[in-house]
Order: C-alpha cells, then sequence, then structure tokens
C-alpha cells in the first residue's frame, strides 16, 4: 500500500549562528571592518566621519542623515534587506552621489569582528531636534546556543533627548553614533598609523572637493606621542601619515603632477566622449576627445589618473608615504568611491600589467613603474 506524502509547505529557519557567520567568519580583518562602517556613513551622506579610539571602545561618528525608529525596525534591524537597492528609499538619489558603496544590508555586521558589543545612537536629519534612538547589542548572546533562533534574542531600545558622547567628540545635531564595546583588538599606536595608512587609499585622491567626505582620526592616548614626533621631527617636514591623531589625507597623486608624467582619461556620460590629456611636469602635451566607441561603458563614471614613475617621482613617493612604491601598490580600483580589495595590492596583478611587460619589456611598463587609480560607478 502506497504511503500517503504531506505535502505541506516548510520555511527556513535561522540559527543565533547566523551572526557569527556574517561578522567575525565573513569579515577576517579589522581594517576592512572598519571600512564598512565607514562606507555606511558614505552612503548615509555624512560629509565628516570622526574615528575615536578609547580604551576598550571604539567611536564612530558622522553627521549623515541619520534613522528613524521605522528605520532602525524595518531597514536596520532587517537582516541582508538595504534600502540602497531602492533608490525611493530615505536615502534622497543625489546627483553627486548616484550610487553607494554598499548595498548588501550585512555591514552592520562588521561590529562583531571588532568587539564584543555595539551602542548605536542616531537621529534623523528630519527631526533635529527631536529624540535620538538608542540600540545596545551584547553579540555574545548570540554565541551562547547555536539552536537558539536568530530573532528571537533581545535588542535593547531606549531614547534619549540628545547624543551621550564623550569628551572630545563635538555635539551632533543629527547623524548617527556608533560605539563598539570590548574592542577584540589592542589598538595602539602602529595599528591606527597602518589603519590610517590604509584610510588614505580608501578615500578620493582626486580631492575632498569631488565627494565632500572627510575622515578624521583621534585617538587621546596617542596626543603625548604626537607631539613628541613633532618636537623631534624639529626642521625636517612632519607628514600626517606620522600622526595619529588628525585628518587622513588625500592620497599624494597630487604631489606627483609636478615631478614625472601622467594621463587622465574620462568617460563624458552627457557628450559620449572620451577625453584624454597626457601631462608632463605640470605642462600639458597631449588632449584629444573622441566618440566613445563602448556602449555599454557610457554611464561606468568610468575615469582614471595613471603616473610613470621617474626616480623623482620614487623618491618623493618614498618621502610622503613612507615606504617604496612597490611596497605601496600599483593600479588601484574603485567602486563607488571605495576601493576594491586586492587589486593594486603589491603581487596583484588583475589587469594583467606586469604579464604584458613580459611580452615586451621594452615596450612596455610593469606595475613598478606605474601608480593610478581607476574609478568606475554602479
Amino acid at each position: 500500500m502506497q504511503r500517503k506524502i504531506d505535502e505541506s509547505s516548510l520555511t527556513f529557519e535561522v540559527s543565533s549562528g547566523l551572526k557569527r557567520v556574517l561578522g567575525r567568519e565573513l569579515i577576517t580583518h579589522d581594517e576592512v571592518a572598519i571600512f564598512e562602517l565607514v562606507k555606511n556613513s558614505f552612503d548615509a551622506r555624512a560629509r565628516r566621519v570622526n574615528l575615536h579610539f578609547f580604551d576598550n571602545s571604539i567611536w564612530v561618528v558622522d553627521n549623515g542623515c541619520g534613522m528613524s525608529y521605522e528605520d532602525l525596525k524595518s531597514k536596520w534591524l532587517f537582516v541582508a534587506y538595504s534600502d540602497k537597492r531602492d533608490l525611493g528609499g530615505y536615502r534622497d538619489h543625489v546627483a553627486d552621489r548616484r550610487h553607494y558603496a554598499g548595498s548588501k544590508g550585512i555591514g552592520r555586521f562588521s561590529s562583531d569582528r571588532l568587539g564584543e558589543g555595539i551602542m548605536l545612537q542616531t537621529r534623523p536629519d528630519t527631526a533635529a531636534q527631536g529624540i535620538v534612538h538608542r540600540i545596545k547589542i551584547d553579540w555574545t548572546h548570540f554565541e551562547e546556543d547555536d539552536k537558539q533562533r536568530f530573532e528571537t534574542i533581545p535588542v535593547s531600545y531606549s531614547q534619549a533627548e540628545a547624543f551621550d558622547l564623550p569628551k572630545g567628540i563635538e555635539p551632533l545635531a543629527h547623524g548617527t553614533a556608533i560605539q563598539i564595546i570590548r574592542t577584540r583588538t589592542d589598538w595602539d599606536r602602529w595599528a591606527i598609523l597602518k589603519l590610517k595608512a590604509s584610510l588614505a587609499k580608501l578615500i578620493n585622491p582626486f580631492g575632498a572637493d569631488v565627494d565632500g567626505f572627510r575622515i578624521i582620526v583621534s585617538a587621546p592616548a596617542e596626543v603625548e606621542a604626537d607631539d613628541k614626533a613633532r618636537v623631534e621631527a624639529e626642521a625636517k617636514q612632519l607628514f600626517p601619515k606620522d600622526l595619529v591623531n588628525g585628518e587622513v589625507g588625500n592620497f599624494i597623486f597630487s604631489d606627483l603632477r609636478g615631478k614625472t608624467t601622467f594621463l587622465e582619461v574620462e568617460f563624458d556620460e552627457f557628450s559620449n566622449v572620451i577625453e584624454s590629456k597626457l601631462i608632463d611636469r605640470g605642462e600639458q602635451i597631449y588632449r584629444i576627445r573622441e566618440e566613445n566607441p563602448y556602449p555599454l561603458l557610457r554611464s561606468s563614471g568610468f575615469r582614471c589618473e595613471l603616473y610613470y614613475l621617474n626616480r623623482s617621482a620614487k623618491q618623493t613617493f618614498t618621502i610622503r608615504v613612507g615606504l617604496p612604491s612597490v611596497q605601496f601598490g600599483s593600479v588601484f580600483l574603485f567602486r563607488n568611491g571605495f576601493r576594491v580589495y586586492p587589486i593594486g595590492e603589491e603581487g596583484d596583478d588583475w589587469f594583467g600589467i606586469d604579464r604584458r611587460k613580459q611580452q615586451g619589456y621594452a615596450r612596455f611598463l610593469g606595475t613598478r613603474d606605474v601608480i593610478g587609480r581607476i574609478d568606475v560607478s554602479g
């Protein structure tokens, strides 16, 4: 006798272990975790994001559009949902930021990589005098029992009249302040300087005026060491890379302009042309505007600057950055204003530059000979 099969529907259940998978196991590097938080500030249309390093805690504070209670409930606490995919969301579709740095809805879990807990405070720019929404999460509660369902673990919510920020952080009218509680890594001077150098690669080297985005790093415990570095430098020039506290400077492409030959190429979406310029030590040698034969790339926002590293340029680079150009990288790729890893890292030949040089070493340049940036949008 044939047994009757039950055809009732089934549904997935999500374990609390999902937090670990999307957090520490997916984001395996502290710097990448901070990048994710900074990208969220960028997407929130912030003009400034402050990174503050205290004992056993990190603060990420931005003056972006902030979030309302509904945003927190239906978007931030909605795993893998991102309203950046929907241009009709609460973030305006503005001309200078037509695309977003992230859109997967899991960047919020990067805080799990950095610390055992998170306190989020936010106030939307539509209610500058309204209440501040607070969410506190202890990530360790998600690790007590993997058989527990993800959505059953409570998240603490409260309200306040103003942001509760530590001394040294200027007050916010609107925006978001994230406190990473009980950090998993000891952020000493070397670690913060390394992070600051990485952030310098992350932000727009064409100038802060392009996207109006600034990153400022502060660590009260390193103020004395910064003062000592200034004294020891004496008459020598002290660069921002040598100090923990201060703004993350744009990359040094502007300093290379007067030292070497570089090529600029940009796709103009509206006139459908490609404009190329060849400039040698500040003097324009060649310029051409030609019709774009690549229709699929018309709205890609393609723009690049490629610099030939002659001896003078390499010396300037080493002095300003603190390491040889070959160790820094070569041609970096940026999507929507943020870097795509590991393209451009030392030893990475994603563009096939070194492979091409092997075919004709006297005719082509390799990754040791050029440095630059390629920007695309979408």
